[in-house]
């Protein structure tokens, strides 16, 4: 449901909670105080009635968290930030 939403340049700009990303300088923007994540989170449970809250959020923060390299940016390792020699 949100890679047909949201493009992967989009989500980038996101993180569930608008806080500062460790591995850019610029904040993103909370996903979780937007319109869209209302209507998916109701959509999904009419689909699953047994969906919590904490299990969407939980999706969608692993989805927003990969945006960036799917849309080809630096691979998210914890290996990244390290060059060989």
């Amino acid at each position: 449901m949100l890679a047909t939403a949201i493009t992967n340049a989009l989500a980038s700009r996101f993180n569930w909670a608008g806080k500062k990303d460790k591995r850019c300088s610029e904040s993103k923007k909370p996903f979780k105080d937007t319109t869209l994540q209302d209507c998916m989170l109701a959509a999904a449970q009419q689909f699953d009635s047994q969906l919590t809250d904490k299990d969407f959020s939980e999706t969608v923060k692993k989805w927003l968290r990969y945006a960036p390299e799917r849309d080809g940016g630096i691979p998210w390792s914890r290996d990244a930030n390290h060059t060989s020699n």
